[in-house]
Parts: C-alpha cells; sequence; structure tokens
C-alpha cells in the first residue's frame, strides 16, 4: 500500500480503518459479550442494536471523511470494489442461527420478512397471517411458535406502556437474514419494482401506501396468478386513498389470494363483486378504514377464517347472512363504535376469537347479561356499557364474566338515570362481574354502590397495570388497594362521597411488600368532600414518580412521607398549605423532585426558597393570592431552569435576594407589583399585566437575551445601559417606554417587536440598532422609510396597520427575503422590483390593492400569498415573475379569470380557493413544471374539473397531485425521490434514529410559525463506502481459509483469532482526531463527532417522521384557544397543530388538547420564542436543538379522521391525528398563546364543525416508528 501516490494521506486510511475497528470491538467485547454471542449461536438483541448503532455512526463520519480526502482515484476504486464485503461476511454468520431451527419454524421466520425494516407488528395478525397460509393449523400453535422465535431473538418486543399495547420488530440484521431464508418468495413491492422475475417468484408481498392511489404500483400485479398475499404495511397514523381501479380492475383477478389486507384505506365502500372472485380468501383486514356497511358478496367467502375490522369507526351493521361464514375463526370488531353487537353472530358456529366485543345492556335494542355470559371467545378489550339497567345479581351472574380468560382490557360503565336504585344491589352486581385474572387495564365509571367489591383488591391480578375509578359519587371508601403487585397507574376522579382515604386503601398488612410497591403515577381529582389522607408511614409509595392532587378544597394534612423517586408534585385548589411547617417539612424529604406545581392555594402565605430541594428545575406558583416573598435564610443553592410566578397579588416587590436563581423567569398578573429588580444571572425575562410597574432596573450587566414587557403604562423606560446582552426585545401596549425615546441603545439586538395601539409621536426618526435582522411592527404609522432603509442587515419585515412610507417607492431595505404586509388600507399599488433579495411575499387583507403591475414584484421571487385582497381583479400576463414556484390566492371575491399567459414557466404549485366568481382557468397554457394543484370552494370551476368528464379534465389529468375541494382525483403515481447518501446538510442526531423536528418556513400569513431547530452546517453525512471497506480488509484477514466461519461455529473460544481481529482494529482515536481538526471550524460538528463515541453505547430514540413511507417534515405549529375539536361534546381551553407537509405536498396535523391545570413543560420550554410571536403573527424564530422527547404528547391513544386545515386555505385530504389525552396548561400560558396568535381577542377558533359523515376513529397503536 505504501507504493500508491499519496503515501501519507493513505497511511491516515489504514489508521482510520484499524481504529475504527478497534473501538468497535472495544465497545462490544469487553465482558465477552461479542464471544458469548459466537459461542450461543443465539442473536442478542442488544448487541445487535449495538453493532448497528457503532456502524451507522462510523459510516457517517467516515464517508465525510471519504468526501473530504478520497480525491485519490486509487483510494475510490478500492471503496467501490470492496463495498460488500461487510454484509457477505456478516449473513453467513447469522445463517447458522437460522438453520439451527426446526423445519416448521424456518417457515415461520421466513415469511416474515414481507415486513420492511422498523415495522412494528403485532403477534396476533402475524399467527393469523400463518393460518391463512396453511404455516399453522391452530392459534395456538402459533402462539407457540412465535414464542419460540421470541426466545431465539429473531423477534424483539417493544415494550407496553399506560397508552400502549405490545408490538413486535425485527432488527434490521434478522430482517436481512429473513430475505435470505424465504428465497425471494417473500418481497417488498418498492425493492423490487421493474424486476419481473422476482414478481413472478413471490407468493407473499407487502407494499407501503401512499397517496397515489397505488394503480401504477399494482397493476403489474394484475396477472400474477400465484400470489397468496397481499399486505399493506402502514404505521397507524393515517388514511389514504387507493384508486377505484385497483378495487375494480386488479384485485379481483389476483384469484389465488388467501390473505389480503386493505387496512388503513379511505374506502367507504367496496365493489359488491369484489370478493365473488376470491372465494379462497382465509385471512381479511379491512381495520382503520371507513367503510360503513360490507358487501353481501363477503358473505361468499367460505373459506374465511379471519375478519379483522377494529376502528372501523363508521360500520353500523353486518351482513345478514354471515352464517355463511362457516369456517370464520376469528373476528376483530375492537373500537366498532357505531355497531351494535350483532344477535346473529352466535350462528357463527366455527368462531373462536371474538375481539373487542361490546355489550349494551338492555337498551332499546340492546342485550342481555345471558347473551354476553353465552359468548366465551371474547379476546382483548370488552365493554360492557348500560349497566344501571342490570336489575339484579341474579341478572349479573349470567355475564359468566369469571370465565372470560383472555379479556386483557375491561370497562364498566353505568351511565346516569333517574330510576331509583338500591346501593346494596349495585354492589352485589359488581360482585357477579368479577373478571378473569389476566386483566390488564380495568375502568370503572359511574357505579352507583356505597362501596366496591372486594375483587377490585385481589392480589391476584398480577397483570393489571391500569386502574381508573371515576364518577363513583356514592362511594364513601376506596378499595384496598395497596397490595396489586404489578399497578403503575392509578386514577381516582369524581369520587364525592370519599371524607377520607383511610388505612383500608393499602391493603392487608400481612404481606411482606410495601404498599403501592410497583405505583409510578397516581392522581386525585375533583374529591369535593376530601378531607384527610391518612399515612402509614412505613414506606409506601416507594417508587412513585408523579403526584397529582387537584381540586380537592378540603384535604388538610399530611402526604405519604419520604417520597424519595417522586419526580413531579402537582398541587391545585387545596388547604394543604394551611399547615405551611408541616408541608415544608415534607418537601425536603423529596429528594429527587424537580417539577413542582402550586395552583389556586390561597392558605399559602409563604414559601421560603431556601427550604425546597436542590433537586427542584422548575417552579410555577399561580393565584396564590396570599403569597408573599421572603428573604432566603441562610445560603440558597437552588438553581431553577424556571420560575414562574402568576396572580400572586400580595407581592409588590421582587429583587434577586427575594428568589432562587432561575434562567427562565416569569411574573404575570401580579396587580400590586410596583418595583422590579432583575435577577443578574436571568437569561429569558417575562413581566406582563403588572399595571403598577413604575421601576424596572438592573444593578450591573445582566445576562438577559430575551426581555419581553406587556401592559404597563406606568413603566417609562428600560434599563438599557445594563441590557448589554440583549438580542430579543418585546414591547406591547407599553405607551411610554415607546414613545420616550428617540435611540435604542441596544448593539446586540437582533430581533425587535413593537405593538403599539396608541398614539406615536416622536418616532419618526427613531434611531433603531443596524444588528436588527427581524422586525415587526404594529400601529407604528410615523415611523419613516429612512428608519427602514438605514436597517441594511433587516431579513425579515412583518408590518401590520398602515405606514405610510411603505407606499414609496424605494422605501425598504434591499436585504430584505421576507416580506408581511397586513391590514394596510392605503396600500394601492406595489412597488417592489427593487427588493433583488426577496423571496417570500405574503399580502393579507390590503383591501385598496387592485392590480399587480409588470414592475410591482422582484425577479427573485419564490413564493407569493394573496389572501383577502377583495378588489384585485386580474393578474395580468407579465405580473408574475419567471422565477415563482408557488403561488396561493385566498379570498378574492372579485376574481374572474386568470389570462392565458399568466402564470410562469416555473410554477410547480398553484393552490386556488375562495374565489366564487372565478369562471375559467389558463389550461391550455399551464406551465409544464406544475406538480401539484389545488382548487377549492370555487363552484364555477367545478363542472369544469370533474373527474374524466370536464371541460378541463384532459388538460390537467397529467398532473401528478390535483385535488378538487380535497378529494384527490389524479391517479397518476408520484414518483419516489431516492435518498441521497450524501448531502451536505444532515441533522446530527439522525444516525441515532433520533427524531429531528425542524421546521420549515412558515409562508402564510394566517398561521404562526415556530422553528424548533436552527439549520446547521454539519458535512457528516449517511454513507457506507469506507465502513464497508474496513470490514472488507478484516473478513479478507481472517476469513480466507474460512477462519470466521469457524469461529461462528466452535463452541470455544478462538483466542489467536480474537486477538489477530483485535489487531486488526487498532487506531480510531488518532483519524477521528484527524477528521476532526478537518471539521473543526463548526460547533456543530465538534458536539457530534463527541457524541460518536458514546454512540456506541446509545439504544432506543426516535427516528425521523415517517407515515406510510412518506416523510413528513415538520412545518410549523400554530394555536387556538379555544379548541377547535371536541372530545365527547366538551370543547377545551387551547389547542396546538403541528402540521407536518411531506415533499410531494401531503399534509399531516397532529392535534393536542389542553385544559386549564399545571404548565406544560414542551410550552415552558419554548416560552421565550412564544413570547417573541405574541406581538408578531407571522415571525419564525430560531430556538435550537430541541429533545423530541420532551414533547410528551402523553398518550398512545389518538383519534383519526381525513378533514381539512382550519385555517384558510382549508386544505382538504389531511390527515389529522388528535392525541386522545387531554394535557394541561396553565392560565397564563393559555394567555400567551392567545396573545401570540389572536391579538387580544377571547378566540381565534371557528365554530366546531359537523363531521360530515367522515369517519373518526379511536387508534391504539404500538409505539408506531412515526
Amino acid at each position: 500500500m505504501k507504493n500508491l501516490r499519496n503515501g501519507g494521506w493513505l497511511s491516515s486510511w489504514c489508521a482510520f480503518i484499524s481504529s475504527a475497528l478497534n473501538v468497535l470491538f472495544d465497545r462490544l467485547a469487553p465482558e465477552g459479550d461479542l464471544i458469548k454471542m459466537f459461542r450461543t449461536r443465539k442473536n442478542g438483541v442488544e448487541l445487535l442494536e449495538k453493532l448497528k448503532s457503532t456502524l451507522l455512526g462510523l459510516q457517517a463520519v467516515l464517508s465525510d471523511a471519504e468526501n473530504k480526502q478520497a480525491s485519490n482515484q486509487f483510494v475510490r476504486e478500492w471503496l467501490n470494489g470492496l463495498r460488500q464485503s461487510c454484509w457477505n461476511g456478516i449473513l453467513p454468520a447469522l445463517m447458522l442461527s437460522y438453520n439451527d431451527l426446526p423445519p416448521h419454524l424456518k417457515r415461520c421466520f421466513a415469511f416474515c420478512a414481507i415486513y420492511p425494516k422498523d415495522h412494528e407488528f403485532f403477534k396476533d395478525q402475524v399467527i393469523y397471517l400463518w393460518i391463512a397460509n396453511g404455516l399453522v393449523k391452530q392459534f395456538c400453535l402459533g402462539n407457540k411458535y412465535f414464542d419460540e422465535l421470541r426466545s431465539r431473538s429473531l423477534l424483539e418486543r417493544v415494550p407496553e406502556s399506560e397508552w400502549k399495547s405490545e408490538g413486535f420488530v425485527m432488527h434490521d440484521l434478522i430482517n436481512d437474514l429473513a430475505q435470505t431464508a424465504s428465497s425471494k418468495h417473500c418481497i417488498r413491492l418498492e425493492e423490487n419494482e421493474g424486476s419481473a422475475d422476482m414478481l413472478e417468484q413471490s407468493r407473499h408481498m407487502s407494499y407501503s401506501r401512499g397517496e397515489d392511489g397505488h394503480f401504477e404500483k399494482l397493476k403489474q400485479l394484475s396477472e400474477s396468478e400465484q400470489l397468496r398475499t397481499l399486505l399493506s404495511t402502514n404505521d397507524y397514523y393515517s388514511l389514504n386513498h387507493i384508486s377505484k381501479r385497483v378495487l375494480h380492475n386488479i384485485l379481483p383477478r389476483l384469484t389465488s389470494l388467501r390473505a389480503l389486507s386493505l387496512s388503513c384505506y379511505y374506502i367507504k365502500e367496496l365493489p359488491n363483486d369484489l370478493f365473488i372472485k376470491l372465494k379462497i380468501l382465509r385471512f381479511l383486514d379491512l381495520s382503520r378504514t371507513m367503510i360503513e356497511k360490507l358487501p353481501d358478496s363477503i358473505c361468499v367467502l367460505y373459506n374465511l377464517e379471519t375478519l379483522l375490522l377494529s376502528s372501523c369507526q363508521y360500520l353500523e351493521e353486518l351482513p345478514l347472512q354471515m352464517e355463511k361464514l362457516i369456517n370464520l375463526l376469528h373476528l376483530d370488531l375492537t373500537n366498532t363504535y357505531r355497531l351494535k353487537m350483532p344477535l346473529h353472530l352466535s350462528k357463527l358456529k366455527s368462531l373462536q376469537m371474538l375481539v373487542g366485543a361490546k355489550f349494551l345492556v338492555g337498551s332499546s335494542g340492546g342485550l342481555r347479561m345471558e347473551d354476553l355470559g353465552e359468548v366465551q371467545n371474547l379476546y382483548g378489550s370488552l365493554s360492557v356499557l348500560e349497566l344501571q339497567n342490570v336489575v339484579d345479581r341474579r341478572e349479573a351472574v349470567k355475564a359468566n364474566m369469571k370465565e372470560k380468560e383472555h379479556v386483557e382490557e375491561l370497562y364498566l360503565q353505568w351511565s346516569d338515570g333517574s330510576s331509583a336504585y338500591d346501593s346494596q344491589t349495585e354492589r352485589e352486581i359488581l360482585d357477579e362481574l368479577y373478571p378473569y385474572t389476566n386483566i390488564k387495564r380495568l375502568e370503572i365509571t359511574g357505579y352507583r354502590g356505597a362501596k366496591f367489591s372486594n375483587w377490585l383488591a385481589d392480589p391476584l391480578f398480577l397483570k393489571l397495570v391500569k386502574l381508573s375509578l371515576s364518577e363513583c359519587k356514592d362511594c364513601y371508601s376506596l378499595p384496598a388497594l395497596g397490595q396489586l403487585p404489578c399497578l403503575k397507574f392509578l386514577y381516582i376522579r369524581g369520587m364525592h362521597g370519599i371524607r377520607e382515604v383511610t388505612e383500608e386503601f393499602y391493603g392487608s398488612f400481612l404481606y411482606s411488600k410495601k404498599p403501592f410497591n410497583s405505583l409510578e403515577k397516581l392522581e386525585f381529582r375533583d374529591m369535593a368532600e376530601w378531607k384527610q389522607w391518612h399515612v402509614l408511614g412505613i414506606g409506601e409509595f416507594p417508587i412513585l414518580e408523579k403526584l397529582s392532587i387537584k381540586m380537592c378544597p378540603k384535604l388538610m394534612g399530611k402526604l405519604p412521607e419520604n417520597l424519595c423517586c417522586l419526580t413531579e408534585l402537582s398541587i391545585s385548589d387545596t388547604s394543604l398549605f394551611d399547615d405551611a411547617q408541616l408541608f415544608r417539612s415534607q418537601l425536603e424529604g423529596m429528594k429527587q423532585i424537580e417539577v413542582f406545581f402550586i395552583n389556586d392555594c390561597n392558605s399559602l402565605t409563604s414559601l421560603p426558597f431556601s427550604i425546597l430541594p436542590s433537586s427542584l428545575k422548575r417552579i410555577s406558583i399561580s393565584g396564590c393570592q396570599k403569597l408573599k416573598l421572603e428573604e432566603a435564610v441562610g445560603y440558597c443553592d437552588m438553581f431553577l431552569e424556571e420560575l414562574r410566578l402568576h396572580a400572586c397579588n400580595y407581592i409588590d416587590d421582587i429583587s434577586p435576594e427575594l428568589l432562587p436563581t432561575a434562567r427562565k423567569l416569569s411574573v404575570e398578573s401580579c396587580h400590586n407589583l410596583t418595583r422590579f429588580l432583575i435577577p443578574t444571572a436571568t437569561e429569558s425575562l417575562t413581566i406582563q399585566d403588572c399595571e403598577n410597574v413604575e421601576i424596572l432596573s438592573v444593578a450591573v450587566d445582566s445576562a438577559v437575551t430575551y426581555l419581553y414587557i406587556r401592559n404597563h403604562e406606568k413603566l417609562k423606560c428600560l434599563p438599557e445601559i445594563h441590557l448589554f446582552n440583549l438580542q430579543l426585545l418585546m414591547i406591547s401596549n407599553c405607551k411610554k417606554v415607546v414613545n420616550s425615546r428617540k435611540e435604542w441603545c441596544l448593539q446586540r439586538l437582533t430581533e425587535l417587536v413593537i405593538r403599539h395601539d396608541g398614539s406615536d409621536e416622536g418616532i419618526q426618526h427613531w434611531q433603531l440598532p443596524c444588528s436588527i435582522t427581524r422586525l415587526a411592527i404594529k400601529n407604528l404609522k410615523t415611523l419613516s422609510s429612512q428608519v427602514l432603509k438605514s436597517l441594511t442587515s433587516l431579513q425579515y419585515l412583518y408590518v401590520e396597520g398602515n405606514i405610510p412610507s411603505l407606499v414609496e417607492q424605494g422605501g425598504l431595505p434591499s436585504s430584505l427575503s421576507e416580506l408581511h404586509l397586513h391590514n394596510h388600507d392605503e396600500l394601492h399599488s406595489l412597488h417592489l422590483s427593487h427588493l433583488t433579495s426577496l423571496i417570500h411575499l405574503h399580502i393579507f387583507d390590503c383591501p385598496n390593492l387592485q392590480s399587480l403591475s409588470e414592475s410591482a414584484l422582484p425577479s427573485s421571487l419564490s413564493e407569493l400569498t394573496i389572501f383577502y385582497c377583495r378588489n384585485l381583479q386580474s393578474l395580468s400576463e407579465s405580473a408574475l415573475p419567471s422565477s415563482l414556484s408557488h403561488l396561493t390566492i385566498i379570498d378574492r371575491r372579485n376574481l374572474q379569470s386568470l389570462s392565458e399567459s399568466a402564470l410562469p414557466s416555473s410554477l410547480s404549485q398553484l393552490n386556488i380557493s375562495d374565489c366564487p366568481n372565478l369562471q375559467s382557468l389558463p389550461v391550455k397554457e399551464m406551465p409544464s413544471s406544475l406538480s401539484k394543484l389545488d382548487i377549492r370552494r370555487c363552484p364555477l370551476l367545478e363542472p369544469l374539473l370533474e373527474f374524466d368528464k370536464g371541460k378541463y379534465w384532459q388538460n390537467i389529468a397529467q398532473i401528478p397531485i390535483l385535488y378538487i375541494n380535497g378529494f384527490l382525483i389524479t391517479i397518476r403515481k408520484v414518483l419516489q425521490l431516492l435518498a441521497q447518501l450524501v448531502k451536505g446538510k444532515f441533522c446530527c442526531n439522525s444516525l441515532l434514529n433520533r427524531q429531528q423536528l425542524q421546521c420549515g418556513r412558515d409562508r402564510k400569513v394566517y398561521e404562526v410559525s415556530v422553528r424548533l431547530i436552527s439549520e446547521m452546517e454539519v458535512v457528516v453525512a449517511i454513507g457506507d463506502a469506507f465502513l464497508s471497506s474496513a470490514f472488507d480488509v478484516l473478513i479478507d484477514r481472517l476469513a480466507p481459509q474460512g477462519d470466521l466461519l469457524k469461529m461462528f461455529r466452535k463452541h470455544k473460544n478462538d483466542v489467536e483469532l480474537l486477538k489477530k481481529l483485535k489487531l486488526t482494529l487498532l487506531g480510531l482515536q488518532a483519524v477521528l482526531t484527524d477528521a476532526e481538526n478537518k471539521q473543526a471550524s463548526n460547533q456543530f460538528v465538534r458536539e457530534w463527532l463527541n457524541e460518536l463515541r458514546h454512540a456506541l453505547r446509545w439504544e432506543g430514540g426516535a427516528g425521523h417522521i415517517v407515515i406510510n413511507g412518506t416523510k413528513y417534515q415538520l412545518n410549523q405549529a400554530h394555536w387556538h384557544s379555544p379548541s377547535e375539536h371536541t372530545i365527547n361534546g366538551r370543547r377545551f381551553d387551547l389547542e396546538v397543530h403541528l402540521v407536518h407537509e411531506s415533499e410531494d405536498g401531503k399534509t399531516a396535523v397532529v392535534g393536542i388538547m389542553y385544559k386549564i391545570g399545571r404548565a406544560d413543560s414542551f410550552l415552558s420550554m419554548i416560552e421565550s420564542d412564544l413570547k417573541a410571536l405574541a406581538h408578531t403573527k407571522n415571525v419564525e424564530r430560531k430556538i435550537g436543538i430541541i429533545d423530541p422527547k420532551k414533547v410528551k404528547l402523553g398518550s398512545r391513544k389518538y383519534y383519526r379522521y381525513i378533514g381539512s386545515l382550519t385555517v384558510p386555505p382549508c386544505t382538504q385530504d389531511v390527515v389529522w391525528t388528535i392525541v386522545r389525552k387531554v394535557r394541561t396548561v396553565t392560565k397564563e400560558q393559555m394567555k400567551l398563546i392567545r396573545e401570540a396568535v389572536h391579538d387580544e381577542s377571547e378566540t381565534n377558533s371557528r365554530p366546531v364543525q359537523a363531521t360530515n359523515k367522515r369517519t373518526i376513529r379511536l387508534y391504539r397503536p404500538n409505539d408506531p416508528k412515526e
């Protein structure tokens, strides 16, 4: 190798190779793990995961080194020639594990190759598919086979949680092994498109769902007479359209199908003759579709064994001739809320498993308890509703609940009724509803007895992890739950009859374990008469992490002692602080507490911070009207991430000696506060609605970089001389602060936001810092154009209200790249051609803008949005620049037409909505570059655009993505973009499968966006050439005579071989250091390289966001108050929408609803940036890198439906995910969000809309990789 050119450079490569493998060996083999894996021939899941992480991390840096260094053609040839050596060496070794399997397990394992990598699947579904394809005869036998594969580490369990059931995945290397073992009989369509031989050999096939209707993708299967399984893989997070041509023309031809999955499709009905030719079908999955009625032809499927209808929320009835399905073994009806339990199911004599049954007792058309008792094949979840209709114990006995051993989730519900009832009878009824001990989750709602049954406390419930008792208003005592061995989550709500929580709650003292030995989360809520909590003091709740006590106004006394694992304590509307000294002593025992919320506790008069645990990171105090701050006694070593004081009217003075050190400090609605001395260590400061503050000062130079002040009419000035580090300043309704100055002495200021609703005399000749890059202003009418032109670094400008200087030609700085004009009544025309850097222009509610002239827009413009400019009647032929790629026109009442040459040839997306008088489109001159056309609520255009009939159809049919009123009608396949192995920008954590939350720019004037992660130049990229070459060298050195394979086969350790391996692995640090030196100018690369060294031990985390194989980037987040969705008719205080968009323009929105309560941790993290947005509506902010885990959705249960955006342009076919769990925010957080998105108004939500027959489903995904 020394004879090659550039020998010194090549030496670095050699060092890099050997050192890379040295680290790999040291990380995997110090405890003999690698040897152990070889010896046992089994695949250690943790070890494989370490291997995978190591490979990915090394690939990233090494590929970058290749890009920087491999100009040498000899090295490039060497790398390219050795690329496959790594996998050629690994797979034969893994095949040894496969070869040890008995034949029946080999067949079952090979079938699992149908699943893509990282796809999470359910155990039951896999077994159903095995049965359908004759690999297994009975479910119990399939269950045994599955467990055997799992015991050999071929299948990896994804743990269940409070909200998620158990799922499984295959490690990537095991997935490759399954592909090899399947001998091309099980394939993924996307990996074999265009390969006629592969498609002809395959018997079982999966494909990823998308939005193109799948006709182009699946039409190549129309002659596949041998195909046995066709499975659409999905992540349970979205619905997709499927072409009618697939349902009518392709599927009926696949006459050999044994198993068919159409899950998660936007299917309302199926062709009535679809199943006539599929008579040998044994497995049919229609779960999570919008289907309302099954076709009668399904009853001719005499061989059907499995029918999955879970989460078909619009399904109202089953075919009356279902009894013809004489071989039906498994039926899943989970979450089919509209479907009443069909009486004729009893005629299905072969039925062995009924999952997700729901029994409505005694109501109109309801069932009897004896009907429930006769069904012995219930699995999964079981809901028994309307139990107030059960007359007595004898009727309850007929349900035979103890015999239903496969039910894992049980919901018992009594509804409010006017009929009289007897408490003892109710107790006897509940006694007879004693479930089998396999139960995992139990919820009892509305129970009307005075006391619970003893069976709730049975320690034989070895799998019960979650228990919820709600609205049982007549109960006067709680069951003895303390000895439930696995209970992790306990919720007790609305129990108005409880006055004391007594020793009975902890269970019998005969047991050796401490009470509530496994409990992690405990919540008491809405306990109006609860006065006392009896504490044992014997170490109860030993691992409790979260304790919440809310709306318990009479509760006094002690909490459990020595909660040593407690990390979060939330107290709201209680009297626990009446004995302040007692409560302080209890806090001292909470050694790991990090979060402390106190709300509406009027008995709290003092809280010396010096006595609180130093582990605290966040404290929020709200509505404590009698609280006064006290100077710390002794040294206070507490350093808080965040401190909030809200609505504490006894506080009249704030100074550093009264508060602990806090990085973020927020003081709101403290109406008697008059003086505020800023703590020097505070970086983010918010002061709002403290209208009597007259003095805001700081003793020495402050660390504040963010300052938000709002509604302080008495405040005259800012201590600018000491705000040396201030970068972002937001001022709202502080008249004296604004009007009393001519110069802003803030030399590091980069962003200024001013909302001013009073007179603005004296600001005409302001001198603003030239460092400002982002400026948002409202109602500063006298601001001169000279002030704006002096801002030579200005890139972003948001203007609301009339500013005459904007009308002047040349009145804006040429550095602008984004401009928002909002509510400008005096704007008649635009003169922006001199803005040669302008890329994004948004014009909103400028009623007197009548036309866009040829010179109105700059040649650099890429995106133009025109919203509610009602007098703009037309676009001239040359008004739009040739650079324009995105054009959005919304709510232009007078727009009648677009001229034939109005659209530039560069246009890729055209969106038009709410233009009722628009009569024509220039379809003959549509740019060939147009990839998406979206027309909504333009009634005169709709007939012209009708599918296959309209006048314009032939002209627009070739546009890849075409939406008319929200419906995707173009079937043409959208070509998938191939991922590049090497790119210049790369999120440094993605190689570890951590989710990158990066918002694109929000270019819509009616939404507010938050940038969650700043763009960063990271030169590393995923590549495999260098790493594979390194392994190639390893294999060439060790395995020319099959040494490596011999080592795998041996039962003893080959010491010499291992020594040879380790010698080959020397020197990684040298070249890592070399690579680092070449890249060290970028701080992110430094951080990434440091992390890489620890990445070898990193496990788990989130990957990139993928829905059905399509990557969605998080573009923006916006809030509505009150919520725009309701759950069970209830509207909540706040709702956040996380809007995601794919590369081809598809939209998916995640909605989270909030009610008033404790602070939301994620909103707290971005508080300062939200405050910035409170003044700007459309300002984007760079926040930095945020760990996605901190979003904390709080629930794996969610509602799913296909709808539209709730803000203009009200885009249709949006995949909505509404998190079922309603999170909490404080009143001040909601107020902040409200200000950020809708000025001073009380609401920014549209009225609650009807569902209009949309399917809304409740899902329980198994931790989807999305």
